[in-house]
């Protein structure tokens, strides 16, 4: 019997391509506001030669190559999917690691092995099947793909500034801070049983006006929030992509305001999220400590594959399986990301020197206390395997954050002491968009914790004014409020089209 049957050679193919491509278009098509095509070449070229080479070993001893390309494709999807797999079991309560596990997926194979080593039968039909159903899967997802590539080349207009100042008289220096995940009072109690009472107190006493009870209703999400704080108004929407929804940030009706009154523009930059066009940059990220550049899609198929385990017993990493919660940034990383933290601060700490020459209005972005939590209460680099562990690190990183905001605020009134600060988060500390494992369905209160993740910190030093009552205001109707107090404008009190609710969803994840 010839090894090779020129016949099969097609339906072969066409199995071992369907079957190595389809995970990596899904992690595509699931990504694709932030990754190309280009980044699937590594891992699919991986996986497909990997497949080529099972192919001909299987080959030899089946002597038959739909046989041999139907345990080529069941090897190959648990090889690609070995995580998610493992996963599973673990959810279900069952003592796994490593090891077992592959014992027990290598007794399953060779159980198939046998049955079409003695079988007789052809499997032309079975063949078809799984060639088909992939391609299918595969064709869904590009369908589904298009609405999201549509999206991204849409093009995004300046908003509309809906008022300029009326009142042009008032032109102290305007400091806005946003700090990415920066929970509320609630936010902070419910999920952590912290109070952060004292801190939120001590910025009372130095003449803050703060709100426990302020919500940012429209979403969870960064790059639905911050355009909108930027822009004065609920421009972005939940249902377009994070690309579409962060080109608003270019020319915000923030920047067009105050540059009609006359002010320069200083921004800080963390992760490069502002835009810094025609402004005076202070500070901004460098490319290699942008979270999103330390790993692409490519990276994550990879991830979710045995690879992980081969890599683990190469670098004798111990951890037993997925719970372990590795992070996947490194040591080196970690503490780079970390001094960019420092030093975004460290400029914070005099930012008043950079106001001193006209009115000016600087603008931060810090993706602090966001995850990774690189530093601990007293600002030493947290160890790079607990960085994404919430309820291990964020509530150090948090106090850390607290000291230098402390910092930054005496500077800026001992020497600018009729300045305008505001102090502003997007979003509070969202454990079930990370960790739903922990939750059960059937208690899963999806209105309460919604509500809970979108408690934000807000706070805002009116100078020598007197401080107005902020008490239960969103992010968006904050500014509004202060701008109709201190340049005369009119805007109304605004609420976002429909309140954003995070559902349950069966996830695999772990607090982590």
């Amino acid at each position: 019997m010839k090894l090779i049957d020129v016949k099969k050679i097609p339906v072969t193919l066409w199995i071992i391509l369907v079957v190595c491509s389809y995970p990596c278009i899904f992690m595509w098509a699931q990504n694709i506001a932030e990754e190309g095509l280009k980044t699937l070449l590594f891992p699919l070229g991986f996986f497909l030669f990997l497949a080529f080479i099972c192919e001909c070993i299987l080959l030899i001893i089946f002597k038959d190559m739909y046989k041999a390309v139907l345990i080529d494709a069941l090897f190959m999807i648990i090889f690609m999917n070995y995580r998610l797999i493992e996963k599973v079991i673990i959810k279900c309560k069952l003592p796994v690691n490593d090891l077992s596990f592959g014992i027990v997926m290598l007794i399953l194979i060779a159980g198939l092995c046998v049955f079409l080593k003695i079988t007789k039968k052809e499997i032309d039909t079975p063949c078809i099947i799984v060639g088909f159903t992939f391609s299918v899967l595969i064709l869904i997802n590009f369908v589904g793909a298009i609405p999201k590539i549509i999206d991204m080349k849409q093009n995004v207009s300046d908003v509309e500034v809906e008022q300029y100042a009326k009142d042009k008289s008032f032109k102290e220096n305007v400091y806005y801070f946003v700090f990415d995940e920066y929970g509320g009072k609630e936010n902070l109690k419910y999920y952590f049983n912290y109070d952060n009472t004292e801190f939120l107190n001590e910025l009372r006493i130095k003449g803050f006006a703060v709100s426990d009870n302020s919500y940012n209703r429209e979403s969870l999400y960064t790059y639905d929030i911050v355009p909108n704080l930027f822009n004065y108004s609920y421009v972005t929407s939940t249902s377009n992509t994070s690309t579409k929804n962060r080109r608003f940030l270019k020319n915000p009706v923030m920047y067009r305001f105050f540059k009609d009154l006359g002010y320069d523009i200083n921004v800080i930059s963390h992760q490069r999220y502002l835009d810094t066009k025609d402004c005076n940059v202070l500070f901004e990220s460098s490319k290699d400590t942008i979270i999103d550049n330390e790993k692409n899609v490519g990276d994550y198929i990879l991830e979710n594959s045995f690879v992980v385990v081969i890599l683990n017993v190469l670098t004798k990493n111990n951890t037993k399986n997925i719970s372990g919660g590795m992070s996947w940034l490194s040591k080196e990383f970690v503490e780079k990301y970390a001094s960019v933290i420092d030093e975004s601060f460290d400029i914070c700490d005099e930012i008043w020197k950079y106001s001193d020459k006209k009115p000016t209005l600087t603008v931060a972005y810090m993706s602090s206390p966001h995850r990774p939590c690189v530093l601990d209460e007293d600002g030493n680099v947290v160890d790079n395997a607990l960085v994404y562990r919430y309820k291990e690190s964020y509530i150090g990183y948090l106090k850390y954050v607290n000291k230098r905001i402390t910092k930054m605020i005496d500077g800026i009134i001992e020497n600018d002491p009729n300045a305008i600060i505001i102090f502003q988060a997007d979003h509070g500390t969202r454990i079930p968009l990370f960790s739903m494992g922990e939750y059960d369905k059937n208690k899963y209160d999806e209105k309460l914790e919604s509500e809970m993740m979108e408690n934000v910190f807000n706070c805002v030093y009116f100078g020598n004014k007197e401080p107005q009552s902020i008490e239960g205001l969103s992010g968006v109707n904050t500014i509004r409020t202060v701008l109709n107090y201190l340049y005369g404008t009119d805007y109304k009190m605004i609420e976002p089209k429909e309140k954003y609710i995070y559902k349950w969803k069966y996830d695999l994840s772990e607090d982590k």
